[in-house]
């Protein structure tokens, strides 16, 4: 009886990751105005990086949005404001994401900062390949200059377009 116990949360983990891992963070909002929308276990970005979004066209061509993920999320532009996606790449197991740490303008450029996660050591995880993301709502205008630091060993940035 007791061993079942303990399967029970390694099963429920392991069929989140089957479902893409999809978190609801809530809208947390930073100084200068980010706001976490979704923390994804399955983004389809195979390479670390930022993707910008700035159009509903541009969201719905996502690799997410795509049917092989589910099909479409909702779309969360708003006036005002643009979609940032930073994906972590692949990764071997589920377990790995990102989480806003803190973000702040400062003169003309937007500073965000991510904590990185991954899984515990010796922890049993199922073995698939998984592309997190984090996707953030920034503020379209005031900066010209975006700058991410603390997901792994790059800091990434990007100039206004």
């Amino acid at each position: 009886m007791r061993l079942k116990g303990c399967l029970l949360p390694l099963f429920a983990g392991w069929l989140a990751s089957l479902a893409g891992c999809t978190l609801l963070a809530g809208e947390k909002t930073m100084a200068g105005d980010v706001k976490t929308l979704q923390s994804r276990g399955q983004c389809g970005f195979a390479q670390a990086g930022l993707h910008l979004v700035t159009g509903h066209a541009q969201w719905e061509r996502l690799p997410f949005n795509q049917q092989r993920f589910g099909g479409s999320s909702p779309d969360p532009l708003e006036t005002g404001r643009w979609v940032l996606l930073i994906a972590q790449g692949r990764k071997p197991t589920p377990g790995y994401g990102l989480t806003l740490t803190d973000s702040t303008l400062t003169g003309k450029t937007l500073e965000i900062r991510v904590s990185a996660h991954v899984p515990a050591p010796g922890l049993a995880m199922a073995q698939m390949i998984t592309t997190p993301c984090l996707i953030l709502s920034i503020p379209q205008n005031g900066w010209q200059q975006l700058r991410v630091s603390g997901a792994g060993e790059t800091n990434w940035q990007l100039s206004h377009p």
